[in-house]
This record gives structure tokens, sequence and C-alpha cells, in this order.
């Protein structure tokens, strides 16, 4: 069976959330990945900023750049650095696009499997406002994205990915995210929770628990246990998993953007923002192979 993940692309900044997502990224590193490390700076935006177009007078905006490209150089020895005290030799590469497409465009060139990345898991205005690097990059990529906001505990010294909660509903992107976790289970010895989300009208209704133990049967995951909740999917994706002593939370995702996303929301956003548990989200075009 192929493996989960070989090639791992981590989006690095010296923010918090960045430093306890190192750990987890060095950590499968040194579970048999190799690990790229790349930070990113926005020089476009900078240059906007140079020419006073937001209220202030305008500079050479080489300077401001080359300013700015310095630190980020610096940042990015800083975690390479870091890998290197971990035991982990990762490349470290310089990206002057900070948009989420740059990252994933980086993660093409280099025919990576997983995305690593700390997330400041911004809600409400801010969110809104400023947007989310992460949040992009959960839309864009076309390969599974490993989310830790600034909630998530530093990775201890118990093993990796023990025990995982899947949330399952009857979708593409569903199925994608059964077969990666069916892999994990097969690379880490993870156990495997399942669980659906249903509507309180539902909830009394033994299909969802069935769909659960059908898919499990028709991927042949070894599964632990079966749980169903009535409610709003994001909190109780999250206590269900910690209910469980999981250490992580698979989901699949539509990569929605635009109006759709506006109008019918991201679970899996939702709970890469609130999770203190790291999130894999699994792109709708991820399929078993």
């Amino acid at each position: 069976m192929e493996r989960a993940f070989s090639r791992i692309l981590f989006a690095y900044d010296d923010a918090p959330a960045s430093q306890v997502a190192l750990d987890y990224a060095c950590a499968l590193a040194r579970a048999g990945a190799t690990l790229i490390l790349a930070h990113a700076v926005n020089e476009s935006a900078l240059a906007v900023a140079a020419t006073g177009d937001i209220g202030f007078s305008a500079i050479d905006p080489s300077l401001l750049i080359q300013a700015a490209d310095d630190q980020g150089h610096a940042v990015l020895q800083a975690g390479v650095a870091a890998c290197a005290s971990r035991g982990v030799v990762a490349e470290g590469i310089f990206v002057r696009d900070a948009a989420p497409g740059g990252i994933v465009a980086l993660g093409r060139k280099h025919e990576v499997d997983l995305i690593v990345l700390g997330t400041h898991g911004r809600s409400g205005v801010a969110r809104v406002v400023l947007g989310s690097v992460a949040e992009g990059i959960l839309r864009k990529s076309h390969v599974p994205v490993l989310a830790i906001n600034a909630h998530v505990r530093t990775l201890g010294r118990t093993p990796l990915f023990a025990r995982a909660l899947l949330a399952l509903d009857d979708s593409d992107p569903a199925r994608s995210a059964l077969a990666v976790a069916v892999r994990l289970a097969a690379d880490y010895g993870t156990h495997l929770s399942l669980c659906a989300v249903v509507a309180p009208a539902h909830a009394a209704d033994a299909s969802a628990r069935e769909r659960l133990e059908r898919a499990a049967v028709s991927s042949g995951a070894v599964v632990d246990d079966y749980v169903v909740v009535e409610g709003d999917p994001a909190p109780l994706i999250e206590h269900a998993a910690m209910q469980r002593n999981c250490d992580l939370i698979v989901m699949g995702s539509h990569g929605r953007s635009g109006l759709g996303r506006l109008v019918l929301g991201s679970v899996a956003e939702a709970v890469v923002r609130k999770s203190a548990l790291p999130v894999l989200v699994v792109p709708f075009n991820q399929h078993a192979t």
C-alpha cells in the first residue's frame, strides 16, 4: 500500500502556531518523510506600500523589499536550524509570493503529498477583514493539509497519531479522507474512530451508523468505534475526538470558494479555526489508489 506521506512541505513562519507545527513536521520526517521548509514574503504587497498608495510617503520599494527579504531569510535559516536540533535535515526554500497560490504551486513543483502549516485561527471580523493564508491553502491545495492552530499543544512523547477521529459523510471528499486514514493506520498504527453528524430529527436513525460500518468494510479500515452525534458539526466533531483521547481529526473538504463558500460555509475550516487538536484536511481530488 502507498505510504500516507513521503514528501512534506511545511509553510513556516515564526508565529507560535508555526512553532508547534514544526514539531509535527519533524516527527513526520523522522518517520521517513522528506521535509521541505518554505518561508514566504509578500513582496508585491510591500511594493504597493512603498509607493504610498495606502497613506504613507513613498519610498524606494527595493529598500523595503530587501529588508523584508533579509528578515525572511533569517526566519527560514532559524527554521532549518530548529529542524536540525530535532534530528531532521530539511531543505529550506525562500518564496517571494506569500499568497496561498504561491505555497500550493511550490508544493506541486516539488511533488509533495502533504502540506503542514500553522494557523492563527482567526474568527469573526478579523478573519473577514484580514483573511487567512491557511484557509486559502486549504481551499486551493491538491494534497492533504495538516493544519495546526494556536490552541494545539506541543507534541509530546506519545506515538505520532496514535488515535484519530474521521468525520465521515456520504461524499467524495469524505471517502478520500477515509482512504488517507486507512494509510495512516498502516503507517503509524493509528486507531480509528468514525464519526457521523446528523440533524436532530434523524438522531435516532440507525442508517447513519450503518453507513459508517459499510464505509469501513468497503475501505478495509479497522475501526475501534463508531459515533453518531446530532447538531452543529464543528464543535461536535472536536468534542467527540477529545472524548476518545484522539490526537488527530481527519476530514474531507469540498474546497469551495466564492459564493458557494459564503453560502454553505466549510465545516473543515470551522474545525481548523477552533480545534485543540491537529486537523488533517483532505481535498476532494484525493482518491484511493
